[in-house]
């Protein structure tokens, strides 16, 4: 089903994090004596090491505004739902290695090559099950080895301190070719949790990290609510 992971990936990647972080420090600074990039590999680690969490986000992809909330758990079990415009709307789930998706007209129209007087006819307002694919076991929309990439912590200076919805956050900045710049933030107080991620230049767009440990449960929907993706798509 490339179509519909096609627009699932590039709804994620429009506001996915990409880290990187070279460094200031001021009076009682949480992170005193470490650069730009020690910080961020640290909140990355913390991050990702947390039981929980959720992620939400808006920006800018061909024109649309892109749209989307998940809660992910520590099993790589997430649930959410993402919209883009003309794209449509839709809500998943990722639970045992599978993804279930149940899209608006709109959604499985911009998804699949069928008609959708042809989509809706095999839907009937189900869920498409499909495998889920990349390195963990929710793929790349719900699998945190993605979102926090420790990797790409590097080539970072260190901001002014700011204020995050009420917490105070490190400031990392990434000036990238293309003109674009990232900005991430990261909790001075506490464990040093990864909290925003806002992007400038050509693409545009604002990630926020929250609910840090609160329990994530994701059920998966009776076998009568659910299609096949091999139903809808011949050969996926």
């Amino acid at each position: 089903m490339a179509a519909k992971r096609k627009f699932v990936v590039a709804t994620v990647a429009c506001v996915a994090v990409v880290a990187g972080l070279s460094g200031c420090s001021s009076e009682d600074d949480a992170f005193d004596g470490m650069s730009a990039d020690d910080i961020a590999k640290k909140s990355f680690k913390t991050s990702k090491a947390a039981d929980s969490f959720k992620v939400t986000g808006e920006g800018k992809q061909q024109g649309s505004t892109v749209r989307l909330s998940f809660a992910i758990n520590k099993e790589g079990a997430c649930e959410g739902n993402m919209s883009a415009g003309k794209q449509g709307k839709a809500e998943l789930l990722v639970i045992d290695k599978a993804t279930y998706l149940k899209g608006d007209d709109a959604y499985w129209k911009s998804t699949m090559s069928a008609s959708g007087a042809a989509v809706n006819k095999k839907l009937d307002g189900r869920w498409v099950k499909s495998p889920s694919g990349g390195s963990g076991s929710g793929g790349s929309v719900c699998d945190r080895d993605d979102l926090f990439k420790a990797a790409d912590a590097k080539d970072m200076e260190r901001g002014d301190d700011a204020d995050v919805d009420g917490q105070k956050a490190a400031t990392l900045v990434k000036k990238e070719s293309g003109g674009k710049t990232s900005t991430f933030y990261v909790a001075t107080e506490g464990k040093p949790y990864l909290l925003q991620v806002e992007t400038k230049g050509k693409e545009q767009g604002t990630t926020t990290f929250s609910d840090y440990n609160k329990p994530v449960k994701v059920k998966a929907p009776a076998a009568d609510q659910v299609a096949d993706v091999k139903e809808i798509v011949p050969g996926s």
